[in-house]
């Protein structure tokens, strides 16, 4: 509930939406390991540059950067740094 709380005023700004949303749904599977198919390395990049044009939220981890701890961790970390530099600009 905390997610979804936090989440629907970032959906309705990057969807240009007047009103909260009817169904959001979060889902976990904390034993499950993301399976990418041939274009996720291109969406993610897409996703990303629509949610840095629309200062929106950072995507970090292994459902975007790959399952390894090496990439999860520099995943976060890219994210933990891309953070610090728009607080400093701030």
């Amino acid at each position: 509930a905390a997610l979804v709380h936090e989440i629907a005023p970032v959906l309705r700004r990057l969807l240009g939406a007047t009103r909260e949303p009817v169904l959001l749904d979060v889902a976990r599977y904390p034993e499950g390991i993301p399976l990418y198919d041939i274009a996720h390395r291109a969406r993610t990049r897409q996703l990303r540059e629509i949610l840095e044009a629309a200062h929106g939220p950072i995507l970090c981890g292994v459902g975007y950067d790959g399952v390894a701890f090496a990439a999860s961790a520099e995943s976060g970390t890219v994210a933990a740094r891309s953070v610090l530099a728009t607080t400093a600009r701030s």
